[in-house]
């Protein structure tokens, strides 16, 4: 039936139930708009002073101390369940922070570090997060994402479904659909930039690189420091029976390494582990008889990443 066949107090009762809906929708809209300076004013403050934080981080020649600082930094952890693009822990701030440190690890030749031990953001943190965005579409996406009820301390909108049917097309929405799904587009778009810069760590099962492994020298004998770089050896001698024969066994380790944790001197007795490799192993035959063999074993060992340290009966991780 045609609505002009409709009865006058009809037209009126819709007109009615539609100037409520609308005076839902701006009330909604001028909440949110409101929680929404107040969170780009804090976003804009909070940024500026994570900026801050790490370039002076960034400025440590050191890569220990500049890794260490930018993890001391690090903003509010995500919320399990609770991540959104405006909301602190997977916000804007949140993104610019676990990119640096993405490329403080790339910039120290520590990418397998970065992987290997887990510092990739979650599948989760990666859909949410981004840079800031243009502040009209923060503006809907935030006052979309306050309407279901994701943003503390904004009401989600009520529910009029149960109401609304007949005037929804006649009612000017906080937020139109149209602009909505143009917000859930361009979301995604981000999305799939995010997660594209963190792929190449973003691996099931992350292993270290060929040849790579972690390695410890239980007793240090000896350490030396030339500029940056360390030079960290231990000899041990070992003596197992075979048999009727006595084996005897002295293995010299020598790990050198390009740089190493500021102020850190190593004593005898200390213990290092790291990520590095083997560049050589030899064995000499000393002696030989029915009653003893003894053997020289000498590796040469290459320290990509120290990962822990124990000095003076003190342990220290880098960083696990």
């Amino acid at each position: 039936m045609s609505q002009s066949w409709l009865p006058l107090h009809h037209f009126g009762a819709l007109s009615t139930i539609a100037l409520t809906l609308a005076a839902i929708h701006k009330t909604f809209r001028a909440a949110c708009e409101k929680a929404y300076g107040d969170l780009d004013r804090d976003l804009t403050s909070r940024l500026a002073a994570l900026d801050k934080q790490i370039a002076e981080k960034n400025r440590d020649p050191n890569p220990y101390d500049r890794l260490a600082g930018l993890l001391a930094i690090e903003p509010e952890k995500p919320h399990k369940g609770a991540m959104n693009e405006l909301v602190a822990g997977s916000d804007a701030v949140r993104d610019r922070w676990e990119g640096a440190l993405f490329a403080a690890f790339e910039d120290t030749k520590r990418t397998f570090v970065y992987a290997f031990d887990g510092y990739a953001p979650s599948d989760e943190l990666l859909a949410v997060m981004h840079p800031r965005q243009p502040k009209d579409y923060e503006m809907d996406a935030f006052c979309v994402a306050a309407s279901e009820g994701k943003i503390a301390g904004v009401p989600a909108l009520p529910d009029t479904s149960s109401w609304d049917a007949g005037v929804k097309s006649m009612v000017k929405r906080f937020v139109s659909d149209e602009r909505a799904a143009a917000i859930a587009k361009r979301r995604a778009e981000l999305a799939d930039v995010t997660r594209a810069k963190y792929a190449k760590v973003k691996v099931p099962n992350p292993q270290l690189p060929p040849s790579v492994r972690e390695i410890t020298i239980a007793k240090v004998t000896a350490f030396s420091r030339d500029g940056r770089a360390a030079t960290v050896s231990s000899v041990v001698t070992k003596e197992e029976r075979v048999g009727p024969k006595t084996v005897k066994i002295d293995e010299t380790a020598t790990a050198t390494f390009e740089d190493w944790p500021s102020g850190v001197t190593l004593e005898t007795g200390d213990q290092v582990s790291f990520y590095g490799a083997e560049l050589s192993a030899k064995e000499l035959i000393l002696k030989s008889t029915p009653e003893l063999e003894h053997k020289s074993r000498t590796y040469q060992l290459e320290g990509k990443h120290v990962t822990k340290i124990t000095n003076k009966g003190t342990t220290t991780k880098y960083f696990r």
